[in-house]
């Protein structure tokens, strides 16, 4: 596969929960070793929580289909908003956590997550938020230089 692959980003919707939480189990089993228990284990409560996330309104998410399949997704975690999530480290502030983005391997370096993070900063934009943080890989922190944030290998942070 060479250059951008055809295909496009959306907002997700309940449906496509389960995609994401396997999605996310992949990128977890990456950094650890689970046991096929805790990898059922991990899976559930991932899909718990980011079904909840969605319908209270405190996480929403995009992912990017290519041939019917969902090859990446991106989320943000809404902190300081309305139905948002707790956030007792940073007071009122309208921010958000950029987190679970994650490209298919055989789609990466295609522009796939490109996309979804900038879908995802552009929802940031219009909301009028603050900032934007996130904890990086090795493997993403160019990406997010790219978009502007500023930080280390732990934790980033950009002002839309």
């Amino acid at each position: 596969m060479t250059g951008n692959v055809q295909g496009g980003v959306r907002q997700a919707i309940l449906a496509d929960v389960p995609c994401i939480a396997a999605m996310r189990l992949v990128f977890i089993q990456q950094i650890k070793t689970l046991t096929s228990e805790k990898r059922a284990e991990v899976l559930e409560s991932q899909t718990r929580m980011f079904k909840k996330g969605m319908q209270d309104g405190s996480m929403l998410f995009w992912v990017y289909e290519y041939d019917n399949n969902i090859v990446g997704s991106a989320g943000l975690l809404l902190r300081g908003t309305s139905g948002s999530a707790p956030d007792k480290a940073h007071g009122s502030a309208r921010h958000a956590e950029l987190f679970a983005v994650y490209t298919d391997s055989s789609f990466r370096r295609h522009g796939v997550g490109t996309a979804l993070v900038k879908a995802a900063l552009l929802e940031a934009q219009m909301r009028g938020l603050d900032k934007v943080t996130l904890q990086p890989t090795d493997d993403s922190i160019d990406l997010y230089r790219r978009f502007g944030f500023c930080g280390d290998s732990s934790h980033m942070s950009l002002k839309p």
